[in-house]
């Protein structure tokens, strides 16, 4: 497959994932903000003695019990969950679909080579020395 095709498609899936997301989380929004209007509506103009604010006060956990029912029955989570999933596959495979085509040859990447052993041993001195193990290294240079 080519890797363009496959690179637009999941640019048009992340497209329309973030599309139906945004719709989703809107949603949910409109709802949180009609629950916060039907609990402030009871509580503007009431003396928290009266009877009224205490008939107010006791209906907030039913009206949070119903929100808490009404966004785990809707498909709000479901249908953000199902986009998530669907842009997370096909990443996937785009992905796949760069291993297909980028073969990793690791033998060019790393040739043998041999060092010379006195440059070798110089280089290791000289690194003793700047890290100020001065007498490990004049010990190593000894030897």
């Amino acid at each position: 497959m080519d890797l363009a095709k496959e690179f637009e498609r999941v640019s048009k899936k992340q497209k329309t994932s973030f599309s139906v997301t945004s719709d989703q989380i809107d949603k949910l929004i409109e709802e949180l903000r009609n629950t916060q209007r039907e609990l402030s509506a009871g509580e503007t103009s009431m003396d928290t003695g009266s009877e009224e604010w205490s008939q107010v006060h006791s209906s907030v956990p039913l009206t949070l019990s119903k929100l808490r029912k009404a966004f785990l029955e809707s498909s709000i989570v479901n249908g953000i969950t199902q986009e998530q999933k669907d842009l997370h596959s096909a990443i996937s495979k785009f992905g796949k679909a760069i291993d297909k085509v980028m073969h990793t040859d690791l033998s060019k990447a790393c040739r043998p080579h041999q060092f010379e052993s006195q440059v070798l041993h110089e280089v290791i001195a000289e690194h003793l020395f700047r890290q100020g193990k001065f007498n490990l290294g004049k010990k190593f240079v000894e030897e």
